[in-house]
């Protein structure tokens, strides 16, 4: 028997998903079936779950970032760096045309 996918009926018409997800929501914005997950989980490629509550809720970012890495697209630390000297001087720019 297939496994059926982790999808909640609530989530699949949300443009974005919340921050925090449980299980069955990290799984199915994954893709994957909740066993999938959990064997992800278990092999160290998903990161681990906060406690909030008393529930165990992961980190919509974190997971993305997770996927980032798989998936080879990682912004290099000096391209991040760069990209930040550029809002800052634009910022900056923008802050002296306003005194």
């Amino acid at each position: 028997m297939k496994t059926p996918m982790a999808r909640d009926p609530d989530m699949a018409g949300l443009p974005n998903w919340p921050r925090l997800l449980t299980r069955a929501q990290a799984a199915s914005y994954l893709g994957l079936t909740i066993n999938g997950f959990s064997r992800g989980m278990e092999d160290g490629m998903w990161p681990s779950p906060i406690t909030y509550g008393g529930s165990k809720l992961w980190d919509r970012r974190r997971l993305d970032e997770a996927v980032d890495l798989l998936s080879g697209y990682v912004i290099e630390t000096y391209e991040q760096d760069v990209e930040e000297a550029d809002r800052k001087r634009r910022r900056d720019a923008w802050n002296a045309k306003r005194r």
